[in-house]
């Protein structure tokens, strides 16, 4: 159904065309943001290659340091994010158990 709703629209519709081409442009201002950013950091390629750290074990490390209630993991939870929670009047946030 999918690819029937794909084929449907015509290849010339304006909006699409409009999309595309902002897509496009997107594409391009991040190719050049991509290529500026790896010709300043070029001489120091091999120091920020050191600064990466597994995501693996960010995760591992921060579930190591969050709080544990009842054999759950607790994480907080920034109130702009928590809007859906109504057990809360804390402003900056929220513990949530996962």
């Amino acid at each position: 159904m999918a690819q029937w709703l794909v084929d449907s629209i015509p290849d010339d519709d304006p909006e699409i065309m409009r999309d595309m081409n902002r897509l496009n442009q997107i594409n391009r201002d991040r190719a050049s943001a991509a290529e500026a950013y790896f010709r300043a950091n070029a001489m120091h390629w091999d120091r920020v290659r050191t600064l990466y750290v597994d995501e693996a074990t960010i995760e591992r490390k921060l579930l190591e340091l969050s709080p544990a209630r009842c054999g759950n993991t607790w994480i907080w939870v920034p109130a702009r994010a928590a809007s859906w929670s109504c057990s809360t009047n804390a402003r900056n946030g929220v513990w949530v158990s996962i």
